[in-house]
This record gives C-alpha cells, sequence and structure tokens, in this order.
C-alpha cells in the first residue's frame, strides 16, 4: 500500500466506520529507508540510492514512504482497539543462513526482478 493512498488516516477511518461491531482489518506494509540488519547502506550503494529515490518521488507524491511507521497510531485514532503490530526481517538476497529467511530473500529477487522489469 506504500505510496499508494495519500491519507491514510481517512481510509482507517472509513474502514472502522464501515466494519461491523468485532470487525478487523489487517494491514501488511515495507517502511523505508530500507535498512541493514546491522546498520545503514553505504552511501555509495546503489540499494540505497534506489531506496532514496522511491522516498523522494513518494514525498514529491505527497505520499509517506514510511507510511507503516504510523499505521498503528492511525489505527488507534481511527477507534481500532487491541492493534497488534508485528515487524518482520524480510531480507532482499539469499544470504542468510536460517532456512526462512534464504527462501524470503529467493521470493523478494524474484518479485524484485518481475517488477523492475514489468513494461
Amino acid at each position: 500500500m506504500i505510496g499508494s493512498v495519500a491519507d491514510f488516516p481517512r481510509l482507517y477511518r472509513q474502514c472502522f466506520d464501515n466494519l461491523s461491531n468485532g470487525g478487523w482489518i489487517e494491514t501488511l506494509d515495507i517502511s523505508f529507508p530500507i535498512l541493514l540488519n546491522d546498520g545503514e547502506f553505504p552511501e555509495n550503494s546503489a540499494f540505497k540510492k534506489w531506496s532514496d529515490l522511491f522516498m523522494e518521488g513518494c514525498e514529491k507524491l505527497g505520499r509517506l514512504a514510511n507510511s507503516a511507521e504510523l499505521y498503528r497510531s492511525q489505527l488507534e485514532a481511527a477507534g481500532f482497539v487491541d492493534v497488534v503490530e508485528t515487524k518482520y526481517i524480510w531480507p532482499s538476497n539469499r544470504w542468510p543462513k536460517d532456512r526462512k529467511l534464504k527462501e524470503l530473500g529467493m521470493f523478494y529477487i524474484l518479485t524484485m526482478d518481475t517488477l523492475l522489469n514489468a513494461n
């Protein structure tokens, strides 16, 4: 959803207002800037440049590239209770030693390759 919604607080209010009692909403998104597990990317990294340009493009469109960081507070402000936020590591390559993280990294590569080569 990142970069596609101009007003998340409004969206969440509309969701809340249109759910039946006991209804719930689930959101899933990434957040920028993209970070390394052990710090930030070197200044000359192509991945950092891509992340920075994505953030700049979102800003020019009036969108937040880090909107996921605000979802919890925005959901609570809209009236949702018992909001649960879970953050995951999402590798961008096959380097992790952990089998599950390695598999996630391979899916990421496949997805990005498909998206970035789309016509």
